[in-house]
């Protein structure tokens, strides 16, 4: 289930308040907020709500289910909000509350049983760093499941009971039957006990497999077994412990249970890391990454299958045993994954990206593009993770495959995605139908299955029904739930779907081989796996038939169609081919030696068939057999890429027995990497793995100087697999990209032993304008902007031919870039157009973003026959996923330099989020995306980035105090260098900021105490600051400017001051860098800071007066007081927002009547404030400087905040919050604060998720005060269209109230245009 959202009930926020009076920060808003007084809304409101609490509706109960059977015939009503699935297809309630409660996971064993994780503990004893942020830095420093117990015990009283909060309520597994024959569940057991252990999580995972029922709930996998058949287990034992080593967030547990092909379990992991101990006395740990594991059924060999994901709720296998998932979105603009899980892959997520913000945002994953698609040559992103295949709903949870047997034609052989959203209209269930592609896969298509509903699971019974499990509603525990069957009545009365029923429930165990062996190409996988665990369990009596059947395919087809006997013929090969493996690995059996079960098989790697050839190099891998390695070399060049990869995978797995035997695959390995050049990550993931696999480091050392690029990064990357610090060489390579995959490699794994080189290799960055390839020129352009208002069309092949093009336009507009409208509204028509000339021959791409539908075309100016449709988008795309579907992407496009087209795309936006834009990658390999404007090279960016933060960590490099080692300058020299990017020069002066004393978090990616604090020599840092920042204080870039202005005031640089004067009176520069230079002055005490400062106090400038307040504060108090005076009866808002903090400042004052004179005006603007007479912009601002001053001003802020008798949460607090607010930091607000995650269930400007409505032109439908509501109590109206409960938590205990008065002046902004 997909749970990352906080919420709680009106009652658990009276008492999250009362035990926490503060909520601290995340650290990575912390420096952002030093500069005021902190106090929390939980702080203000609990006062507020303990006495609203008589007068406020009590939530429904949610109490402990009891531990008991019940019986009782279920009601099957129609739900409030209708379930809706395709034509054709009935849909009835199998089971609901009281027999079912707080689903989370199902399945069902051969006698359609059903086995039901169920989880009353969300936000109840399960926690997440949004809602605790107090433990953070705690939780990012978590090695092991003790440590997470450890700081759960420093910060017990912060919960209600302490320890015993953890405890309050259980996880459970209950099992619901159907006993009297209708179909209908009448009957529940609970078959576990409870768990409720303090470090236990969401018992999010149940595999049924015989008499065993595995069951995943951190930090323990356990197995439970009823032996009595009496429908309660009669043991309980955990097969390992040590996961869930961190908190991070909700949900994010550890689930997936399913089987494999191979006979093993696999399960997953979200992001709350593992540090486990194997049966074999291995260690394996990660904090930091959700992963994939597998291990056999009796617990040995356990082992990271993949790693690198967020939280794969649930895997699920296709008929041919590879791995999928669904992998959530961080709600930081990326989307929810679909993701092909390859042995040993990665895709990229670190848990410690989700509370980066700001320009970081989300880290590499955000900045680099890794969770993004990727079409034809992807050196545009990292090398080392694999991409997903499509970007699919937006809450995955449960997966499926459909088994072959039950469900139409139309609907079979799919995978079946539920998406949780939070609410039942927007929580659905997906069909997604996948295709090989190269080594990997593509998503051909995918749709709607089942829709309202809050599916958290879905499996396919044995009785041809489709079981979907049902949250109660919202994101917390209700003690309701509902299990719905569905299911196609005409083919679920087939001949077909009721033979399978009857081999299922009778089972296989108890079969002949020559019942078994037909069953091998049977039309439905569970009946085909269940006949080949049997025949291997049978060992060396059945190992002929499958040898004979490997060989030769099924008998005769069991379908009248040639093409479907084609296939289970070659399915029931296959199959035998896996028993054979199971049978000589030992798996589900006693190992067979003789006959040998594989020595016959090895020639099927010469099969007419490549997915023949596919699969037998897959169990002679997997099996470790050594007399197939000449076999498998040979077919690393296969003509066929899945072989390709399925061979070299073999190879790393056969040198785990003996690396140097396997030495003859490197020529064949590298001869496929230089092939394969960047058109195949999959191919090219699996020939790393098995380079990494089969050479040492002295050989690919060798391999580092191969002429071709695409060998040597397959090199790189064997070497990033080794941990090899020789990787460091590739930091110089005559190829920017490989060489910024290695910075990669050495800062991101890390490889501690490259640190002193990469910070080093800052140096190359000096000569990147000369060896790097060169931006795209941007060319003139004027684009032309139209729109027709109350318009629209259905899709994009619509927009070819909307007859509203033909007349004119209601608007028009112009822009120097390929970008459209974005601020007119709902229901419109818009069209981009304009001329471009190619500045250099060759082969274009153009690419199309937009919401909602668009198409774009492209003529020759003077040829309109030439005129071709190029892309199009269905729906819509995010204004930066210019790859995020193949549609959107053009063909190769030849164009003339010199020579003149026109561009038009044409857009209709319905509602929610609206944009368009237009890009082109050019003949060399740049960039504009939006047409017009210079994109950066994301590899200049991150290897930039990671020379930044090793000199950072490093301080003073090769352990000498020389100040021509020291990392200060090196970092300046990037801050100076023009031909840098914009951003990367502000992150190097961020760097510098901190350089005397680092921050614990790691500016890149996040980690904590990644390097013991270094060496740091302050002459050579000044040295560095001396020399560059002169320069930088005089850039053609304001904010450049500001920036290195306010570092040379923090770190005591003077500058010209006789500049500096000039800046602070010169009325055209911009704000922020008169401000940092009247901060030089101050800082210097300079002879001019008297006159700055009087210029300043009546200068135009807003923000300039303000700072001269503050300055004047430090050097005439007395004056400082009568300007806060002045500010506060005549000035901007702001400014007396700021004056009144400044009183406060002033009450502390040593000077005794100066003190009291600042008190005394403090009180009279209390005392005008409890009379209404205070702007009420300024009423939170006195209720926090009052609080700060002592007990007597907070004894009349205390009165003034006591609500009268009936009145609501939001009437109580609106007066404080309501006006007064930062529209631009209430964006920031949105855009960034993780407790608040706004951009999970919204979407502004098409960027956030979609579980709640839009948010832009809410200023419009919506006053301050309903917008406040919306906040605090989110459950007083729900949209229409949102279902019945809104998934939102109210935001007061996750905002302040600075935060919140920022957020409503933000939402107030989001007007939509007139009409």
């Amino acid at each position: 289930m997909h749970c990352d959202v906080r919420a709680i009930h009106v009652e658990e926020v009276a008492a999250e308040c009362a035990r926490q009076p503060e909520r601290l920060d995340l650290e990575s808003f912390s420096a952002a907020r030093s500069s005021r007084i902190q106090i929390t809304l939980s702080a203000m409101l609990t006062h507020i709500i303990s006495l609203l609490m008589a007068f406020v509706p009590p939530p429904v109960a949610a109490t402990p289910v009891a531990a008991q059977k019940q019986e009782g015939k279920q009601e099957t009503k129609q739900e409030a909000t209708p379930v809706i699935v395709p034509d054709g297809f009935k849909i009835e309630i199998f089971a609901k509350e009281p027999l079912v409660a707080d689903p989370v996971a199902i399945d069902m064993d051969s006698q359609g049983r059903i086995f039901i994780a169920e989880s009353e503990r969300q936000e109840r004893g399960i926690e997440d760093n949004r809602s605790s942020p107090f433990w953070l830095m705690e939780d990012l420093t978590a090695q092991t499941v003790e440590d997470r117990l450890a700081y759960y015990e420093k910060y017990k009283d912060k919960r209600k009971g302490g320890m015993d909060y953890y405890k309050a309520f259980a996880d459970r597994i209950r099992m619901v039957e159907d006993s009297n024959g209708d179909d209908i569940g009448d009957r529940v057991t609970n078959f576990s006990r409870d768990f409720r252990d303090p470090l236990d999580g969401t018992g999010a995972g149940i595999l049924v497999d015989g008499n065993d029922i595995f069951y995943t709930c951190i930090p323990n996998l356990w197995r439970l077994r009823d032996a009595n058949a009496d429908g309660t287990a009669d043991s309980t034992d955990s097969m390992f412990r040590g996961f869930g080593v961190r908190t991070a967030l909700r949900g994010h547990d550890m689930h997936g249970l399913t089987i494999g092909m191979d006979g093993r379990i696999y399960w997953s992991i979200g992001d709350r890391g593992y540090h486990v101990t194997t049966r074999e006395g291995v260690v394996l740990a990660d904090p930091k990454s959700g992963a994939v594991f597998r291990c056999r059924p009796d617990g040995s060999q356990l082992e990271v299958f993949a790693t690198g994901l967020r939280n794969p709720q649930e895997l699920a296998f296709n008929e041919y045993g590879d791995l999928f998932t669904g992998d959530n979105n961080s709600d930081g603009g990326d989307r929810a994954r679909f993701v092909y899980v390859m042995p040993h892959g990665e895709t990229g997520w670190d848990m410690n990206y989700q509370t980066l913000e700001g320009v970081n945002q989300r880290g590499p994953w955000n900045q680099e593009g890794i969770w993004h698609l990727r079409s034809g040559p992807d050196t545009q992103y990292p090398a080392w993770s694999l991409p997903p295949l499509a970007h699919i709903g937006s809450g995955p949870s449960g997966l499926a495959y459909a088994p072959g047997t039950g469900m139409p034609k139309e609907w079979d052989r799919r995978f079946y995605l539920c998406d949780f959203l939070g609410s039942e209209t927007q929580s659905s269930v997906i069909a997604i139908q996948v295709e090989m592609d190269g080594a990997g896969y593509k998503v051909e298509n995918s749709k709607p299955f089942v829709t309202n509903v809050l599916a958290t699971d879905v499996t396919f019974g044995p009785d041809g029904r489709v079981f979907v499990s049902a949250w109660g509603g919202g994101w917390f525990s209700t003690n309701k739930g509902t299990i719905y069957a569905i299911s196609d009545p005409k083919v679920r009365d087939a001949v077909e779907s009721v033979q399978t029923r009857a081999i299922l429930k009778s089972g296989f165990s108890s079969r002949s081989i020559s019942e078994l062996i037909p069953m091998m190409e049977h039309p439905d996988m569970r009946v085909r796996r269940g006949a080949q665990f049997a025949l291997a369990s049978m060992g060396s009596l059945s190992t002929l038939q499958l040898l004979a059947l490997a060989q030769a395919g099924g008998a005769d087809g069991s379908d009248d169609s040639a093409e479907t006997n084609d296939r289970l013929r070659k399915l029931a090969q296959i199959h035998a081919m896996w028993a054979l493996g199971m049978q000589a690995s030992g798996i589900r059996c006693t190992a067979v030696t003789e006959p040998d079960p594989l020595a016959p098989i090895v020639s099927m790697l010469d099969s007419d068939d490549a997915e023949v050839r596919t699969q037998t190099a897959r169990v002679l891998g997997d099996a470790g057999y050594m007399a197939a390695a000449s076999k498998l070399i040979e077919h690393i060049v296969d003509e066929n890429s899945r072989v390709r990869a399925a061979c070299a995978l073999a190879c790393a797995q056969l040198a785990t027995k003996s690396k140097s035997a396997m030495a003859d695959a490197i020529p064949a390995l590298t001869a496929a990497l230089f092939e394969n050049d960047t058109k195949d990550a999959f191919l090219r993931h699996a020939l790393v793995v098995g380079l990494a696999g089969c050479a040492d480091s002295a050989k690919l050392q060798e391999l580092s100087a191969d002429q071709f690029a695409s060998v040597r990064l397959g090199v790189l990357l064997a070497m990033r697999i080794q941990k090899d610090p020789a990787i460091a060489r590739f930091l110089f390579d005559p190829d920017f990209r490989i060489a910024t995959e290695a910075t990669r490699a050495i800062w991101d794994v890390p490889i501690p032993g490259g640190f002193a080189s990469l910070a080093a290799a800052s140096g190359r960055l000096g000569t990147l304008s000369n060896e790097s390839k060169a931006n795209a020129p941007i060319v003139a352009l004027a684009f032309k902007r139209e729109v027709w208002k109350n318009e629209t069309a259905a899709s994009s092949k619509e927009l070819e031919s909307a007859k509203a093009f033909n007349r004119t336009a209601d608007e028009i507009g112009e822009a120097n870039e390929a970008v459209g409208f974005s601020d007119h509204g709902n229901n419109y028509l818009q069209r981009l157009s304009g001329v471009v000339t190619a500045p250099e021959d060759g082969a274009y791409q153009f690419y199309l973003t937009s919401d909602d539908h668009s198409v774009l075309t492209i003529q020759e100016v003077g040829a309109p026959k030439s005129t071709q449709v190029i892309a199009r988008v269905d729906g819509y795309s995010d204004p930066t996923g210019w790859e995020g579907d193949p549609s959107q992407i053009s063909a190769a496009i030849q164009l003339q330099a010199g020579k003149k087209y026109l561009l038009e795309a044409r857009h209709a936006q319905g509602g929610g989020g609206n944009h368009l834009a237009i890009g082109w990658k050019l003949p060399s390999g740049s960039f504009q995306r939006p047409i017009g404007r210079e994109e950066v090279d994301p590899n200049i960016s991150a290897f930039a980035r990671r020379t930044i933060a090793a000199n950072l960590a490093l301080g003073t490099l090769q352990g000498t105090l020389s100040a021509n080692n020291e990392g200060a300058i090196a970092i300046a020299a990037i801050a100076a260098n023009s031909h840098l990017p914009r951003t990367i020069r502000m992150e190097a002066l961020a760097a510098l900021g901190e350089y005397q004393s680092p921050g614990r978090r790691d500016r890149v990616h996040g980690r904590v105490d990644m390097l013991a604090p270094a060496a740091r020599n302050a002459l050579a840092f000044r040295r560095a600051l001396t020399m560059n920042l002169p320069m930088l204080a005089k850039d053609s870039d304001g904010d450049l400017r500001a920036s290195a202005l306010k570092l040379a005031t923090t770190s005591g640089i003077a500058l010209d001051q006789r500049a500096n004067l000039d800046a602070v009176l010169d009325a055209t520069r911009p704000s922020a860098e008169r401000v940092a230079c009247l901060g030089q002055l101050a800082a210097a005490k300079h002879e001019t800071l008297g006159q700055a400062l009087d210029a300043s106090l009546v200068s135009s400038d807003p923000d300039l007066r303000i700072s001269a307040r503050q300055y004047l504060a430090a050097v005439d108090p007395a004056r400082s007081l009568d300007e806060a005076k002045k500010a506060i009866a005549s000035g901007s808002e702001p400014e007396q927002q700021s004056a009144i903090s400044l009183l406060g400042q002033l009450t502390r004052t040593p000077n005794t009547a100066l003190s009291q004179s600042a008190n005394q005006e403090l009180n009279g603007l209390l005392d005008q404030m409890n009379k209404d007479s205070v702007a009420a912009g300024l009423r939170l601002n006195l209720i926090e400087t009052a609080l700060a001053t002592g007990d007597a001003n907070s004894a009349k802020v205390a009165a003034l905040m006591s609500p009268k008798q009936g009145t609501s949460l939001t009437d109580s607090l609106s007066p404080n919050l309501l006006t007064g607010g930062d529209a631009a930091r209430g964006r920031e607000v949105l855009m960034y604060q993780s407790s608040a995650a706004c951009l999970r269930c919204h979407a502004v400007a098409g960027v956030g998720g979609h579980a709640g409505p839009a948010l832009d032109g809410v200023g419009s439908r919506l006053d301050r005060h309903a917008i406040l509501q919306s906040m605090l109590e989110p459950q007083a109206v729900i949209t229409a269209g949102y279902g019945t409960i809104s998934a939102m938590p109210p935001m007061g205990p996750l905002l302040t109230p600075h935060e919140t008065r920022d957020l409503v002046a933000y939402l107030v902004s989001l007007k939509s245009a007139q009409k």
